[in-house]
């Protein structure tokens, strides 16, 4: 239902993965050995790039993440 929505994966979008987690102080490891480690995040950021939250995937779930978007979309 909304368009303004972007969900990113490594899939065509490794640099932009690599500057997001590099500015909420998360990491990847072993990419160009193909064997790719990281933490499991889950991050809601806004058309300028503002990391508005962030989730321990492992912590949260998609009942939490989904309440938290119709809150700030509704601003």
């Amino acid at each position: 239902k909304n368009k303004n929505l972007l969900f990113l994966s490594s899939y065509e979008h490794l640099t932009d993965l690599y500057r997001l987690t590099e500015q909420m102080g998360y990491y990847y490891a072993g990419v160009e050995e193909d064997d790719i480690s990281h933490l499991n995040k889950i991050a809601i950021v806004d058309n300028n790039n503002k990391v508005l939250k962030y989730y321990d995937s492992f912590d949260v779930t998609a009942k939490e993440i989904k309440e938290d978007l119709e809150q700030l979309l509704a601003y």
